[in-house]
């Protein structure tokens, strides 16, 4: 048997994020991805882990939601 290896040398980076880093940095991804900014007044985001039970055990997953008052939008017009 013949056999052969290969060496390959790695640099691993990794970090440990606090759950509102997290948060902030999807919430910030989802708004931009539909074209508006959490800096609005009218926006409001926020985040937090789900576990589901599958046949296959638990499925985690960060869920976010970013909400927009459009009613807030709709005084500040009528006042312009």
């Amino acid at each position: 048997m013949k056999s052969q290896a290969t060496r390959t040398n790695v640099t691993t980076y990794s970090a440990t994020v606090p759950e509102n880093e997290i948060t902030a940095a999807l919430c910030e991804l989802l708004a931009k991805q539909n074209g508006f900014s959490l800096e609005s007044s009218n926006v409001r985001c926020r985040g937090y882990l789900s576990s589901e039970n599958t046949s296959t055990g638990y499925k985690h997953s960060w869920k976010i939601e970013v909400t927009v008052d459009h009613s807030q939008e709709a005084s500040h017009a009528n006042e312009a």
